[in-house]
């Protein structure tokens, strides 16, 4: 009888672990350094806003002429190796009771050289699929050695119990990297604040207490701006009840089932809100997809409508005070977009599309909301990445053209006209380097690195 009691017990203080507050930071040292809850905003309502006259103002609808797009030739010359690469050993790490998979990657730029990667890891493998257990961290340095790796916040939540973490890796302006980190426990936890806390360590990674906490919210996607400034977009359900189907677009990629709203809220350096603006494109329902906040302070979103004069996806560029100088719808629902910002403002946008054949293309815009540069993409390969790096766009497109699994890494700049870019020969299996989105960040001695949920690797082995 004492036995069982005592197993109950146990059992009781790992749910509540699961359950239970904020997230833990093993390894960092409890010295009060998080902010207390009276430095935060008393009360926060995401979708008020905040900006007063503004709050009506959506800034000029820019467009251009209709151009045709200019092709890019698939890549000849050398294929060359890889600097180097590391597995993850089929996307599994080692974790309580078995192996756990990584479900995606992300990658930030490592102070001391190389790079951070980071995955959310599922339950393992001898349990139920699907279910999100925690975060890994891995350290490597620029010559490819792993110094550490660590599972940080791991807990088996009790059966009905659902994990949904919103976490990013970002860089601040001093090059340090920090987690940007919020988690709901599904079906009903409360909304929680999204915390900033720096991740240490020359080895292990070890995520320290928050440095910044914001006040509750449904924090999806951050940016840092130059001032230490956090931009976080929101979506929040305007009601419970379900949009008609025949009212619902099914070709598109973005169908909210339920009519909702994204938010962007600016905080500052210590998560107190500045402004806050719901986004409204008249009775659509929209999503916030990609964010960020340039060196001049700026603002640049990706927003999906799914209906309305930006039905489909949109760009939006923002001073930072929270005014809207200008949008632009780039492409219908059907399309699946990703964008990126060079160092000079310009907005890069891939919009691809499969549906008797891939449709690609890749648009710039400038900092002025028109169109500076337009290519199809449908001769290079596809699988489409695109990503910044240290001033630059990076495209990458994993393909096979006969010879074995080749990365074509193309570099876009505000001066680039045509598609300069080059080979890389894939040595290892083809599902270690197609499985998953492909990430990329380039340090600012231009060393370029890639990772998915399978591999990390260094670009520029000699031929």
């Amino acid at each position: 009888m004492r036995e069982s009691r005592w197993l109950r017990v146990v059992a009781l203080c790992a749910a509540l672990q699961a359950c239970g507050g904020g997230e833990r930071a093993p390894g960092g040292d409890e010295d009060g350094s998080a902010l207390s809850a009276a430095a935060l905003a008393a009360s926060f309502d995401p979708l008020a806003c905040t900006l007063r006259r503004e709050c009506t103002r959506w800034g000029e609808l820019t467009s251009d002429p209709p151009v045709e797009a200019s092709a890019c030739a698939p890549l000849e010359g050398e294929v060359r190796p890889f600097a180097w690469h590391v597995l993850t050993g089929g996307g599994q790490v080692p974790c309580a009771f078995g192996s756990c998979r990584l479900l995606d990657a992300q990658l930030a730029r490592d102070p001391g050289g190389g790079v951070l990667a980071m995955s959310r890891v599922e339950l393992p493998s001898t349990m139920a699929r699907g279910r999100e257990v925690g975060l890994w961290f891995a350290r490597y340095a620029a010559d490819g050695a792993r110094a550490g790796s660590a599972l940080w916040d791991f807990a088996i939540p009790p059966p009905g119990i659902e994990v949904q973490r919103r976490a990013s890796l970002v860089n601040d302006a001093s090059g340090d990297v920090l987690l940007a980190s919020a988690r709901s426990l599904l079906p009903a936890d409360a909304l929680r604040p999204l915390t900033l806390a720096p991740i240490a360590g020359r080895k292990a990674p070890a995520v320290k207490p928050p440095r910044a906490s914001t006040p509750p919210s449904r924090g999806e996607l951050v940016a840092l701006g130059p001032k230490g400034e956090l931009l976080v977009a929101s979506t929040h359900r305007l009601s419970d009840e379900r949009i008609p189907d025949e009212e619902l677009d099914w070709d598109s990629i973005f169908m909210p089932l339920y009519p909702q709203r994204a938010a962007l809220t600016l905080h500052d350096g210590r998560g107190r809100v500045l402004w806050n603006r719901p986004w409204v494109s008249e009775d659509a329902s929209t999503a916030i997809r990609a964010v960020h906040m340039g060196a001049d302070g700026q603002i640049t979103v990706r927003v999906a409508a799914d209906r309305g004069p930006l039905h489909g996806s949109a760009i939006a560029r923002l001073d930072r005070d929270g005014r809207v100088l200008w949008q632009r719808h780039v492409a219908e629902g059907s399309y699946e977009q990703q964008s990126a910002v060079d160092a000079q403002g310009n907005v890069y946008v891939l919009s691809t599309r499969w549906w008797d054949e891939i449709e690609a293309t890749l648009e710039r815009i400038d900092s002025s909301g028109h169109r500076t540069g337009f290519w199809s993409l449908t001769a290079v390969g596809f699988t489409f990445e695109l990503n910044a790096g240290h001033g630059r766009v990076w495209l990458t497109s994993r393909t096979d053209v006969g010879l074995g699994s080749e990365l074509w890494a193309f570099a876009f700049a505000p001066e680039s006209t045509g598609c300069a870019g080059e080979r890389y020969g894939w040595p290892g299996d083809f599902l270690d380097l197609f499985d998953g989105v492909l990430v990329l960040v380039e340090d600012e001695s231009s060393g370029v690195y890639i990772a998915n949920s399978r591999l990390v690797a260094k670009l520029g082995g000699t031929p």
